[in-house]
């Protein structure tokens, strides 16, 4: 199943004024919201993202803010992840490249960017910290994300998918807004895993979208000890979409029933459910009839593009949209970088339908 029909990059291979080492991609309902390692940009829907913006000189409605603009400017934080809207505020995963200084994730009002507040965060059993945080992806007021590798096993930089409960009082308190809830897995094979995880959003329909994939030159000497980068993996880079599935198991209904008998309160039963996921869509290298959702990226020489943050976002309907043939009735946009020396970066957004 496709599920989306890839149309086209807008903008395509262009130096935006937000291009260099981008990183994530968000939006509420007027504004697209992009990070880049220490930068946050806020810019209206009606702008042509083919065109460059100068961050000196902003037109009314764009906003851009930088670390040294903000409380984080001497905390070492330096790198911000894939990002995401809830309650007017943007959460923004930060990571460091000093280990004493522990991923987090940080909140900006939405409004006008400004810091509030940050959180280090443990994985769920609350003694190891993440080596990373690339991405987190909002639901229903729980917050998703995970270590730098996303899969079953529990290695020092691989994690299931993590979840927290958002206090949206903490926040305007400035204190701890981040409880753990819960972890599951999205497969049962503990080999199977994503490498290198850059951005996750959710649907409409509550599904969870994941990009995953790195460009050689990011990781030094650790992808020539654990793995060679093909140019494309199916396996393991790209998108993937996945369901969610809520059940109580046979086991518990019985020892339930044993317990209440055939009143078996709802509580009880809550406490007993269950999450697995299952994958409903993929994206592929390439267009062909069986599958458009193409997503393609070269990550080594000499093109160097890396798959960077994604978002969901229903432009079905929405008015005033600058190059219509190509964001019109879309719903999904992922970000892909194409990393060149001397910071000469190039950005693509790519846009699909549904199919």
């Amino acid at each position: 199943m496709a599920y989306y029909n890839y149309i086209g990059n807008y903008p395509y291979e262009k130096k935006t004024g937000w291009e260099r080492n981008v990183q994530g991609i968000c939006h509420d309902d007027k504004n697209w919201y992009i990070s880049q390692t220490g930068e946050l940009w806020k810019i209206p829907v009606t702008h042509d993202l083919d065109k460059k913006i100068d961050k000196n000189n902003l037109p009314n409605g764009y906003l851009h803010r930088n670390n040294s603009e903000t409380s984080l400017k001497n905390t070492k934080y330096n790198h911000y992840g894939d990002i995401d809207f809830y309650q007017n505020y943007l959460f923004v995963p930060i990571t460091s490249e000093e280990d004493n200084v522990k991923p987090a994730i940080a909140v900006f009002e939405a409004k006008t960017l400004t810091y509030i507040c940050k959180q280090t965060i443990k994985r769920n059993d609350g003694k190891q910290y993440y080596s990373s945080l690339a991405w987190c992806a909002i639901k229903n007021g729980k917050l998703y994300t995970s270590d730098r590798h996303c899969g079953l096993s529990e290695e020092k930089d691989s994690s299931p998918i993590e979840v927290y409960d958002i206090d949206i009082e903490a926040i305007k308190n400035k204190k701890n807004f981040l409880k753990f809830d819960m972890s599951f897995s999205l497969w049962n094979n503990p080999e199977t895993k994503k490498h290198f995880m850059q951005g996750g959003c959710f649907d409409n329909n509550g599904y969870l979208h994941l990009n995953s994939g790195i460009v050689p030159g990011d990781c030094g000497e650790v992808l020539s000890s654990a793995f060679k980068i093909k140019d494309f993996d199916n396996e393991n880079d790209g998108i993937q979409v996945f369901r969610f599935n809520t059940y109580v198991s046979s086991f518990s209904i019985v020892k339930l029933k044993m317990k209440y008998g055939d009143n078996i309160p709802i509580k009880a039963l809550m406490n007993e459910m269950q999450t697995s996921v299952t994958e409903i869509a993929r994206s592929c290298k390439d267009d062909n009839k069986n599958n458009k959702f193409r997503y393609e990226f070269h990550p080594n020489s000499p093109k160097y593009e890396e798959p960077e943050g994604i978002t969901f976002w229903d432009l079905r309907g929405m008015k005033n949209l600058p190059n219509n043939d190509k964001l019109k009735d879309t719903v999904f946009h992922a970000l892909m970088l194409d990393n060149e020396a001397n910071n000469n970066d190039e950005v693509y957004i790519k846009h699909y339908r549904y199919e």
